[in-house]
């Protein structure tokens, strides 16, 4: 433009800092700490609904170990029953209709212990499972 002179040069920079940013630096390490103690929560939650899951399991097992026992003893008792009933047919002092139903109740109460013995198996299995595939095939596949 002819008033300036042609071999001065200039630079320039410009910077800039927020000294004031509205705590936002504040907020983002709250927030991270919020996420943080959520994933927490959320693993200890999970891992507390997997505990119970397995006591649950293995109360199940429990009970239904119980279950068996009972059914065995009430097998046990159904056998001596239709023995007795039996004797007495052979001997002309029970009806045909008595041991027909002697016969049924035997039949039932094997039924039941050998329900109670697939849901027990079921049921090891189940916590073979839960236990992991590992576990599960040292138990259930060699």
């Amino acid at each position: 433009d002819g008033l300036s002179n042609a071999d001065q040069s200039y630079i320039g920079t410009v910077i800039s800092w927020n000294l004031f940013n509205g705590f936002s630096d504040k907020k983002q390490y709250e927030a991270v700490r919020y996420r943080t103690l959520s994933a927490q929560t959320t693993l200890n939650d999970y891992k507390n609904r997997v505990k119970t899951e397995l006591e649950n399991a293995f109360l199940t097992l429990s009970a239904l170990q119980s279950k068996l026992l009972s059914a065995e003893m009430g097998l046990k008792a159904q056998k001596e029953y239709y023995k007795l009933t039996k004797g007495r047919f052979e001997n002309q002092l029970a009806s045909a209709d008595e041991l027909s139903r002697a016969i049924a109740d035997l039949s039932t109460a094997r039924t039941k212990v050998s329900v109670l013995k697939s849901q027990i198996f079921i049921q090891r299995a189940t916590i073979g499972l839960m236990a992991g595939l590992e576990r599960f095939k040292t138990l259930f596949i060699n």
